[in-house]
């Protein structure tokens, strides 16, 4: 048997849903309205929504074939430092 780190129970329940692989839609909400406030002082910001994804899952699909995350990644690092720390 494989241990668990999130053994389903009503806390975990309560927090994600049913469907405890993915982030409870508050979420995205609450990103937006970050956006919103920014963008309302004058600092605007990017939100991406990756479906299928939670919190962290986005990480770890880097260098596999989902690479919605890396691609936006590679495009942050180029934006910031003006080329790719290393070719893709």
């Amino acid at each position: 048997m494989i241990p668990t780190t999130a053994v389903r129970n009503p806390q975990l329940r309560a927090y994600f849903g049913d469907d405890a692989a993915l982030d409870p839609g508050d979420f995205a909400r609450q990103a937006h309205q970050m956006a919103t406030g920014s963008r309302a002082a004058g600092k605007a910001q990017a939100v991406y929504q990756l479906n299928r994804h939670r919190h962290l899952s986005e990480v770890y699909a880097i260098n596999t074939a989902d690479d919605a995350f890396g691609k936006l990644l590679l495009c942050f690092v180029i934006a910031i430092i003006g080329q790719p720390l290393m070719k893709p």
